[in-house]
């Protein structure tokens, strides 16, 4: 919940979240203003923690916990494709990954 109005509020669709919710939020959840608006602060930074060891599955396997019109990030590299969930990457917003000797960094 309090990632969802953090969001909103980042993007400036706070409008779309009832009064009552930033409110009640809003008394635990120290803020500074920003542009003549406050800015909550809603998560303590390390709150969203990163895939540092991500691990893979066949495309045969990812039947079983993809769905067909899920929304993936593709990245090919010297060979080996990786597919990454955005909805996955939403709990996480970061893959710290490699292919190869090369680090990748995924984010969402």
């Amino acid at each position: 919940m309090r990632l969802a109005i953090l969001l909103a509020l980042l993007t400036g669709c706070a409008t779309s979240i009832p009064e009552s919710i930033i409110a009640s939020s809003a008394d635990s959840a120290s803020y500074e203003v920003v542009e003549v608006e406050p800015m909550y602060k809603m998560l303590a930074p390390g709150a969203i923690p990163p895939v540092d060891h991500p691990t893979w599955a066949d495309v045969d396997q990812a039947d079983r916990f993809m769905d067909a019109d899920e929304p993936v990030i593709v990245v090919e590299r010297a060979g080996e494709v990786r597919v990454y969930s955005t909805w996955y990457l939403e709990g996480h917003e970061v893959v710290n990954d490699e292919i190869g000797a090369e680090a990748l960094l995924v984010s969402w």
